[in-house]
């Protein structure tokens, strides 16, 4: 019943999907009438929660801080409409950058306003050193401001894909709120699409209306691929003589039925040339073949006589 209410919706994210990104995950899909007071009920008692923890640390004013913001989010869940993306863009080691996005109810004031609450939470931040490192206003797009954590990825393959030294930036403009993880890239990255978000959608793209689609680029993902072992080392030729530009996609889109949920698959001859290599490389090495039939087969290479 839940998939079966649940209808897609144009999102305001459509330019980005088309991008050939590491992986796209996004979600559009309209509220029905009765799920809609739950959204708006969860975000009242989020609301009154903060409250509450706030008071018991002896921390007064957050209700003036944050009353406006949920204000938006409730606005939000009324209109009923789902709008959320996450996208992965990077083709170079140390490079990748990871942005997400959610769309809101336009208000001209949200920009001030997460500013306001990240600064009240920086100047609470009791003692802790990592919130007392954000920077409030470390950069800008579009005239409002960009805000910057320091967050380094802590292992290795976290830091084959950001860097060694990575920031967690926080963005809002009067139409969604944003994020974004990454080193130097990743401020120009969310700038990037957030210009190709503002940019007109192209009608015959818009049509689609999927309520959940991600897509991810295979060949991306080897430009970070471990090679600290022969299995991954060789998994990884086998890959790259398998995956191109134009043949390394794979599509997940889910869409309602008439009687539940369908999920539908769709990937690029790459991945087939990835497969028969590796069903080439079993027979080969007689992966397939029983245990009995593997010691016969050893058994008969060992044996010198003809």
């Amino acid at each position: 019943k839940f998939f079966q209410d649940m209808s897609g919706k144009r999102t305001y994210f459509g330019n980005l999907l088309q991008n050939p990104s590491t992986f796209t995950m996004s979600a559009s899909w309209l509220l029905s009438d009765k799920q809609r007071p739950l959204l708006a009920s969860f975000f009242e008692a989020a609301r009154k929660d903060i409250s509450k923890e706030t008071e018991k640390n002896s921390i007064s004013g957050i209700s003036r801080i944050i009353d406006p913001i949920f204000k938006v989010f409730m606005a939000t869940a009324d209109s009923g409409h789902i709008d959320l993306v996450a996208q992965l863009v990077g083709t170079e080691p140390g490079k990748f950058a990871l942005i997400a996005g959610t769309k809101l109810t336009a208000s001209r004031n949200l920009p001030t306003q997460i500013t306001d609450l990240l600064q009240f939470i920086k100047d609470n931040s009791n003692g802790n050193e990592q919130i007392e490192k954000i920077e409030i206003g470390a950069n800008e797009i579009d005239a409002f401001p960009v805000h910057r954590l320091e967050v380094n990825p802590p292992d290795k393959p976290g830091q084959r894909m950001f860097g060694e030294t990575a920031h967690l930036y926080f963005y809002a403009s009067p139409q969604a709120i944003w994020v974004a993880f990454g080193g130097d890239s990743a401020v120009d990255t969310l700038r990037d699409a957030v210009a190709q978000v503002a940019l007109p959608q192209d009608p015959q793209q818009a049509r689609g209306r999927v309520p959940f689609m991600f897509v991810t680029h295979a060949s991306n993902w080897l430009q970070v691929a471990d090679d600290q072992t022969p299995r991954a080392i060789a998994f990884n030729e086998q890959a790259r003589a398998s995956f191109k530009e134009d043949n390394d996609s794979m599509q997940i889109i889910v869409r309602p039925t008439d009687s539940g949920v369908r999920l539908r698959v769709e990937f690029e001859e790459g991945f087939i040339a990835l497969m028969g290599r590796g069903i080439t490389k079993g027979i080969e090495s007689g992966a397939f073949n029983g245990p009995g039939r593997r010691r016969a087969r050893q058994r008969d290479e060992d044996d010198p006589r003809p």
